[in-house]
């Protein structure tokens, strides 16, 4: 998938932030987006921490939730747009976990 960072949520709550702020920079800039990168990058550094805590806080409530995909910056390149989360979750989890 091209999505500007990929992980597994296990991944992605072992990452630290600043490499994940540096990778999706890097992706960024690789796509062709030169002008908006330090605004961009704020938005990032702010956003982040936020994104951690919600997902830690679901896999504490279901550690199985650890082999779900995390996707940050799915680009929707028609559009020039791109999905900021999106995670990959199996087929019946919502059932599994109606709280999360």
């Amino acid at each position: 998938m091209p999505a500007y960072y990929k992980n597994t949520l296990h991944g992605f709550l072992k990452d630290n932030p600043k490499i994940v702020n540096s990778d999706l920079n890097s992706s960024y800039t690789h796509d062709g987006y030169y002008q908006l990168l330090g605004t961009q990058s704020k938005s990032w550094e702010d956003s982040l921490p936020i994104i951690y805590d919600v997902l830690a806080e679901v896999h504490q409530h279901d550690p199985s939730t650890g082999e779900w995909g995390v996707l940050l910056e799915y680009p929707l390149y028609r559009l020039r747009k791109r999905i900021d989360l999106m995670l990959i979750v199996p087929l019946g989890e919502w059932e599994k976990n109606p709280r999360l």
